[in-house]
């Protein structure tokens, strides 16, 4: 019986997650309609004590006004335009350690660049700007933090935006994010110099899945 009811269980959240996900794809960009192109990475997903440099934080926390400003990056990129010293609010680290995304048995992940690139995309170089502005501000999460909505918006520069899109409470380290960008920029780069696509961290759970994206786009 109780197996019974854990299968059940395990099926009913595969069902809201692939739901999730029809809703992600159609959040995308409509203007990055080019051939995609995948490209695996060997990146290094487990932090040093064994976690996922990941965070699921309850949407409930963004509430609170410290974590919604240490968590809002686009006024994180306009103070250190400001100040290139200013000190940047920050989660508190109790927060960061009981929120950490840990890996169980039979977890897979991985981070996939997927090219997107056409006509409409965006200059590669405001979308490696876009990576630089999210470098700049080191290594504070980016999370998905806007309530009934899957994507929220990190930087524009020129043309070129960059959202994260997620779940809402899934969090990456903006570093990650920016040189998701970059690598956008570089490698999916066409011969008109233009850049569009995501980058995609993945960790398959069956019991409770996260999934991420980084999007380069034509605002």
């Amino acid at each position: 019986m109780v197996k019974d009811l854990n299968m059940n269980y395990a099926v009913i959240l595969k069902f809201f997650f692939m739901t999730f996900l029809i809703g992600m794809v159609l959040s995308h960009p409509a203007s990055e309609v080019g051939t995609v192109k995948e490209v695996k990475f060997d990146s290094e997903i487990t932090t040093t004590d064994g976690y996922y440099d990941m965070l699921a934080l309850p949407y409930i926390l963004f509430d609170d006004p410290l974590i919604a400003a240490a968590t809002n990056v686009t006024h994180l990129i306009e103070l250190k335009k400001q100040d290139p010293n200013a000190k940047l609010p920050t989660l508190p680290e109790h927060i960061v350690e009981k929120y950490k995304v840990k890996p169980k048995a039979a977890t897979q992940a991985k981070d996939v660049l997927l090219c997107q690139t056409s006509q409409a995309s965006p200059p590669s170089v405001w979308v490696e700007k876009n990576g630089n502005y999210l470098l700049s501000i080191g290594k504070p999460w980016c999370c998905s933090n806007q309530k009934f909505q899957a994507c929220t918006r990190m930087a524009i520069s020129g043309k070129a935006g960059t959202d994260i899109c997620a779940m809402q409470g899934i969090c990456v380290r903006c570093s990650w994010a920016g040189n998701a960008n970059k690598q956008i920029a570089n490698l999916c780069e066409d011969l008109n110099f233009r850049s569009g696509g995501y980058m995609r961290r993945y960790v398959d759970d069956i019991f409770k899945p996260y999934f991420l994206d980084v999007n380069a786009y034509t605002v």
